[in-house]
Order: structure tokens, then sequence, then C-alpha cells
């Protein structure tokens, strides 16, 4: 399809039209602090997919924003604290730019303007849409984290009550198991408890909810004996810091990943147990 002579004007003075909008792009707020090449960040390529889609628009065919420039755009304007009100305004800022470009030229098709706004309308719809689905993704991913956290610092809470009143940690197991799985929404659990004499961990509790073949991963547990810095435990074990698994399917190397996976688990959570500077143990949890 031959190139319609906006699109040409358009891809001529490309460098030009860059650099005007980058003139204005300056004044935004977010944009005051940031280099040169991180204003600009994806909108030459955003500029070459405006002018394919003139072309496109011009010939009849079917309009085809450049989607993968317009959401690489959103996802970095999101991480430059743009809201999309500065996202409008930087599109609007190209709108102008362009258009006082056209102005400039004494001879201008009479269709340039018309194109030029649908073509801008589209990919401004296209990049605000993108825009608010990442922002809510962050945002729930953000709910979601403290939603983790809080768990985890209920877990770890229980586990300092219980050590504190039990005098044995074997005895306390259980206790701390129960308040973990019920109260937190935990669905499966196992305690590992430290041999000090040989310095290794060993399955004292399993625990399942209703509905859980607990046998099956009571046998599971009660087989392996995990070494420090191996699978999840082991990290914990090693690191005595609490660790979170949001998908199992993205750990292909854990222990009993596959077994977890067939019970319906897809999430873990590893909390050690200790009080003070004192170690005992390893918490281990699973959910759906």
């Amino acid at each position: 399809m031959p190139s319609c002579a906006l699109a040409q004007l358009i891809r001529r003075e490309r460098d030009e039209i860059l650099r005007r909008w980058l003139d204005r792009a300056r004044q935004l707020e977010p944009a005051r602090a940031l280099r040169d090449r991180s204003i600009l960040d994806e909108m030459p390529h955003v500029l070459d997919g405006v002018t394919d889609l003139i072309d496109q628009l011009a010939g009849g065919g079917e309009a085809k924003p450049p989607n993968g420039e317009l959401r690489g755009h959103a996802h970095q304007r999101i991480g430059r604290d743009y809201d999309a009100a500065d996202v409008v305004h930087e599109y609007s800022l190209l709108r102008r730019t362009i258009a006082a470009l056209l102005e400039e030229k004494e001879e201008r098709p009479a269709e340039d303007l018309r194109l030029l706004h649908r073509a801008l309308d589209y990919v401004t719809e296209g990049s605000v849409r993108y825009y608010t689905e990442e922002s809510r993704g962050r945002e729930r991913a953000a709910r979601d984290e403290a939603e983790r956290s809080l768990a985890r610092l209920s877990v770890q809470h229980a586990i300092a009550r219980l050590l504190a009143e039990e005098s044995r940690v074997d005895q306390a197991a259980a206790g701390i198991l129960k308040v973990a799985g019920e109260a937190l929404g935990w669905d499966a659990g196992a305690i590992w408890l430290l041999d000090r004499e040989r310095d290794e961990l060993k399955s004292e509790v399993v625990w399942c909810r209703s509905g859980i073949d607990g046998r099956a991963l009571e046998r599971e547990v009660r087989s392996l004996g995990p070494k420090r810095d191996e699978g999840l435990i082991g990290r914990v074990w090693s690191s005595c810091q609490p660790v979170s698994i949001a998908d199992l399917h993205d750990q292909p190397a854990l222990l009993r990943r596959e077994l977890a996976l067939a019970l319906g688990l897809k999430s873990a959570f590893a909390s050690p147990i200790a009080l003070g500077e004192k170690r005992y143990g390893v918490l281990e949890l699973w959910a759906e």
C-alpha cells in the first residue's frame, strides 16, 4: 500500500517532531527530574506506529495501533511516577507538535488533520487502557504482598508466644501448626525440628485440613531429611529468615513440589522457629 502524504511528512520530519515534542514534554512535572532519554522512552517507536496507523486509515484498511509500544510506554511511565493524566497530556503534546508542523507547510493535504486526530485518538485510548491495566495489576500485587507480610508476622508472633508458654518445643509443635494452619487460613503444614547432635532437621508433626490426603504428604515429609540451603526448608534453616513462594509452578526444583501440586496446593511459606538467638527448627505451610 502506498504511503499517504501525511505519513511521508511525519517520516521525513521524524527527528524534528521528536525534538519539539521533547521540549514540551520536559515541562510535565514527572519529567523534570528525568534525562532526555528517559522522557523519550518508547515515544520514537510510538511515533513510527502512529505513522503506520495513518497509512492504514488513509488506505481504508483495518486500524492496527502499535500495541506493543503503547504497553511498553505505559509500563515505563508507571515506573517513573506519571499518572494517567500525564500520559494523556504527552499524547496531546504529540498531536499539537505534528499539527503545528503541518501549519508551517504551504501545501497541506486536506485530510491530514482528520487522519492525524483519528490515529492519535486510537493511540491515546490504547495507552490509557494499558496504563490502567498495569496500574491495577500493581495495586493488586501490593495488596497481596501486604496480606502475605501480615500472615508472616502473625505466624512468627504465634510461634514466639507458644514457645514462651511451653517448656519444650516438641510439646509446642502441634499448637504452632494448629494456630498457623487453622487460624491463618493455610491448608497443610509440617514442623521440622533441629537435631543438634546430628545437625539435621527431622519432621515432628504433619497437619492437613479436611479434604487433603494427609497420609501421602506425611509419608513424603517423613522420608526426607533436608540439608542446609536445599529447597524451601533448607533455605530458611540456613538464613533464619522467612520465605514465601506465591506459585509452586515457578519452582520446578522445589522438594515435594509435584506432590503438593497433585494435592491442590499452589503456594508455600516457611518460617524459622526461634526464640531470641536460639533456633529450634522450621515451620512449613502450604495453601491452595
